[in-house]
Formats: C-alpha cells, sequence, structure tokens
C-alpha cells in the first residue's frame, strides 16, 4: 500500500487544532487505498519535509497552508509525478478557491475521500512556478511591508499594519515597463502589473477566481492609473472585487510575456509571497503541468467544459 504523505504548516493563518485535522484526513486518505503519515512541521521545516517525499514510496501528496505552501507542494509533486490534494489554512486560500476546495480545514479534509484528479494549468515566471498569478508593483511592496510587521501582537499590530500600508500608499511610484506579448509591445507607466495562470473572472465578489484553470492561456493586466487618487480606487478596486469594472484596467491574453524594465531587479508577489528576480522576467503557461485532487462536482464541471 502507498503512502499518502500529509504535510501541514503550524505557521499558516488558520493553522488551529491540527492534530484533530491530521485525524480527519488520515481517514479520508485510508478510504482512497493509501497508508497516511501526517507531518506537522514550523515553516521554516516545509522545503525539508517536501525533500523527503518520495515518488516511489508515496500515491498522493497533501499540504495543509496558506497559498506560499501550496506552491511549494506543488512544485514537489510536479517533481515527482505525484497528484496533490490540497487543506486551505491561509488567509486569502486563493488557489482552494480556484480548486473548489471546501475553505473549513474539516470540510476539506471530508472532501478527499471522493474527490477526483484533474489535470490544470500552471505559470512560470523565470522559472518559478505559480498557480494563481505574479503581480508587480504596489502588491509585492505592500506583501513585504506586510511581512514586516508581523512581530507586532495584539491592537498594536493592526495599527502598524496600517501605518506601514500607508506609508507604501505614500511612497510608491508607478513602473515603467514593456511587455511583449501576441507579437506586440506595450510601454505602460503602471502601479500594478498581474499575470495570472488562466484569465480572471470579470467582475463580482469572486474577481479574484479563474474562469478557468484549463485554458492553456495566461490572464494579462495592468493599471493605467497615474494619480494617488487613482491609486487608491484601484486598491479598493482590488479589495471589494469591484475592478472588473473598472476601465483603465487593462486585460488581455497570451500563453508567453516577456516584462522588460530599466531595473536590474523587481519585487514580484508569486501567489502572495514577494520574492525579488532579476528582469526581464519571462512568463510563459504550462498547460495541465498539475494533477490536483478535487471535489467531484468541480471535476466533473471541468470535464463537460473540455467536452
Amino acid at each position: 500500500m502507498k503512502r499518502a504523505v500529509v504535510i501541514l504548516n503550524k505557521g499558516s493563518g488558520g493553522a488551529a487544532s491540527l492534530h484533530e485535522l491530521g485525524d480527519r484526513v488520515g481517514d479520508a486518505v485510508r478510504e482512497r487505498g493509501f497508508e497516511p503519515h501526517v507531518r506537522m512541521v514550523e515553516p521554516a521545516e516545509l522545503t525539508a519535509a517536501l525533500g523527503q517525499v518520495h515518488g516511489d514510496s508515496t500515491g498522493l501528496l497533501v499540504i495543509g497552508g496558506g497559498d506560499g505552501s501550496i506552491r511549494c507542494a506543488a512544485a514537489r509533486a510536479m517533481e515527482l509525478g505525484l497528484p496533490l490534494a490540497v487543506l486551505p489554512l491561509g488567509t486569502m486560500n486563493l488557489v482552494a478557491k480556484d480548486f473548489g476546495v471546501p475553505l473549513t480545514g474539516g470540510e476539506a479534509a471530508d472532501a478527499l475521500a471522493s474527490g477526483k484528479i484533474a489535470e490544470i494549468d500552471v505559470g512560470e515566471v523565470n522559472g518559478r512556478l505559480f498557480l494563481h498569478s505574479a503581480v508587480l508593483g504596489i502588491v509585492p511592496s505592500m506583501g513585504a511591508e506586510r511581512e514586516r510587521s508581523r512581530g507586532h501582537k495584539g491592537i498594536g499590530a493592526g495599527i502598524e499594519l496600517v501605518r506601514r500600508m500607508w506609508g507604501v500608499i505614500q511612497r510608491e511610484r508607478p513602473l515603467h515597463a514593456m511587455l511583449e506579448f501576441g507579437g506586440e509591445r506595450h510601454n505602460v507607466k503602471t502601479f500594478m502589473i498581474a499575470i495570472s495562470a488562466n484569465r480572471l473572472r470579470a467582475m463580482g465578489p469572486s474577481a479574484l477566481l479563474r474562469d478557468s484553470l484549463e485554458a492553456g492561456e495566461l490572464g494579462v493586466y495592468w493599471a493605467t492609473h497615474q494619480t494617488r487618487a487613482g491609486l487608491l480606487q484601484l486598491l479598493g478596486g482590488l479589495g471589494t472585487g469591484l475592478w472588473g469594472l473598472d476601465e483603465r484596467v487593462a486585460r488581455h491574453a497570451a500563453r508567453e510575456v516577456l516584462v522588460r524594465a530599466r531595473r536590474r531587479r523587481l519585487l514580484v508577489s508569486i501567489d502572495g509571497e514577494p520574492e525579488l528576480l532579476p528582469l526581464p522576467l519571462r512568463f510563459r503557461v504550462r498547460a495541465g503541468a498539475l494533477r490536483v485532487l478535487v471535489p467531484t462536482r468541480v471535476a466533473e464541471e471541468t470535464a463537460s467544459a473540455d467536452a
């Protein structure tokens, strides 16, 4: 009997009652015919724990954590040719929402028993995997400040976070960049460029979800807002999901995108995790590259769309 390796990130935003969750996951994967092997790790131990997973003895990799943890586990699952199952324990949980996974850990664990495998697209930027999106401009700047404020506790933590976010808004300057895709070049001056693995929905409270996981394309977006007031409107639209109504957001689709700027490196938010990457930035979509365990309803809807 092959194992289902279950790795739960203790540092995830929703990581409460992990032992109970581990038991429920164990029951679910047993129903699928796997022997559960559950580990609870600190964030600093996640990469090492994934490195200890071996494809010859493992039939399923289960990750419990936020979008960053899921991205790391997806890279390992693809390397080993394993299907991946996710338990959303983060703050945004954009990837789990796209997969149709229940957002409570216990319900997500129970759904593993009856889920089906789907082959979905992933994105890459300079060889770095992303499952949902990679964003340039003010979003990674705010993400970096959020990371710096994590040491604060209690009421002071919220005040410190607001202070840091307002500081970013005041300091941020538009990025001058050139985007190349589809045989065309676009010179832009923008506070934000976003590249998603398949297009984002146009509007509504689910605007950060995607229309499809298997269309084999990248969604390409940039903001044309130039003033500080426009920047606040952009951030408000992103926060409320109403950015799709904003005509100042350019929208395109492509299989490959090249981003150039007069800088050696740029901060990029990759599935919510800010990373400093060298330029130029080369984006591409890898169609059907990841096998993921999704609820039966989602798998059936995907199969119907393909037909």
